[in-house]
């Protein structure tokens, strides 16, 4: 039975090692991260490459749009690139640490990166291309306003199409 585990870096292989491990036996783990880009933050960069404030790039729907990099300054590697190295880096710092401790007890794990601004609708969509038997995630995470509009976990227990583990974080 396959199994994932949606983190935000908020589990480590203490809290879910032993559910996962009777869960799991010789089957996969996919440790599962969704990361939000900072759509600014790329506005930002390309000030540093020396793009001029004339035309910034302030939402998702025009860095998707400006796939030729018309307003790019010179030497900018692109916003793909860009995009690519962070989702690297924070796949690393959120998923690596578990993923890494889960192969070190003995199972076979991969992990999946993903970027989202809604990482329920991520975890969602990559529950129904997995078909896990379980899916585990923390009960609380970093997400914001948990309590008032609804957190992660609860998303997912309301409506993934597999049995959720909850572990307390």
């Amino acid at each position: 039975m396959r199994t994932v585990i949606a983190t935000d870096g908020s589990l480590t292989a203490d809290d879910v090692l032993a559910h996962v491990t009777a869960l799991a036996g010789t089957d996969e783990v996919i440790v599962l991260t969704i990361v939000e880009i900072p759509r600014a933050l790329l506005g930002d960069i390309r000030r540093v490459y020396g793009a001029s404030d004339a035309a910034p790039v302030d939402s998702d729907a025009e860095y998707v749009a400006n796939t030729k990099e018309d307003n790019a300054p010179s030497g900018w590697p692109g916003d793909d690139t860009i995009i690519d190295r962070y989702l690297a880096d924070q796949g690393e710092q959120r998923a690596g640490p578990l993923a890494a401790d889960l192969r070190n007890a003995g199972l076979t794990v991969s992990v999946d990166v993903r970027e989202s601004e809604d990482a329920a609708s991520a975890v969602l969509t990559a529950l129904a291309e997995y078909s896990p038997g379980v899916v585990v995630a923390a009960a609380t995470g970093r997400g914001l306003f948990q309590g008032l509009l609804g957190s992660t976990s609860t998303k997912l227990m309301r409506l993934s199409p597999c049995p959720v583990l909850l572990i307390r974080g």
